[in-house]
C-alpha cells in the first residue's frame, strides 16, 4: 500500500479522534462525520466549500447541522402553506 495514502488516513483519523473529544454530537451526527473521513476528507473541510470569516474552510460538522436545520425549515414552511392552501388562505 502507499504510504502516503495511509500517511493521510492516519492523520485524518487522528484530527477524527481530536475533534470528538472535544465536540458534542448526536449518534446520527457522528455516523455521518465518522463516514465523511472514512471518504478520505477531514473533519475542517466541507463539500459545500463553505469558509468562515477569515476565509478556513468550516468544519464539516458545522455545515452539516446548518444545511439540516434549513432543511428542516423548508420542510415546515412547506407544510404550513400546504395547509394555508387546504383552508383556502
Amino acid at each position: 500500500m502507499n504510504p502516503k495514502i495511509d500517511e493521510n488516513a492516519a492523520r485524518l483519523l487522528q484530527d477524527l479522534y481530536a475533534y470528538e473529544r472535544v465536540t458534542a454530537m448526536t449518534p446520527e451526527e457522528r455516523d455521518v462525520l465518522r463516514k465523511w473521513v472514512s471518504e478520505g476528507n477531514s473533519v475542517h473541510e466541507n463539500a459545500s466549500m463553505s469558509v468562515s470569516e477569515n476565509g478556513r474552510p468550516t468544519n464539516f460538522l458545522d455545515v452539516y447541522r446548518y444545511e439540516k436545520e434549513r432543511l428542516e425549515a423548508m420542510r415546515k414552511r412547506s407544510r404550513m402553506e400546504e395547509k394555508c392552501n387546504a383552508k383556502g388562505e
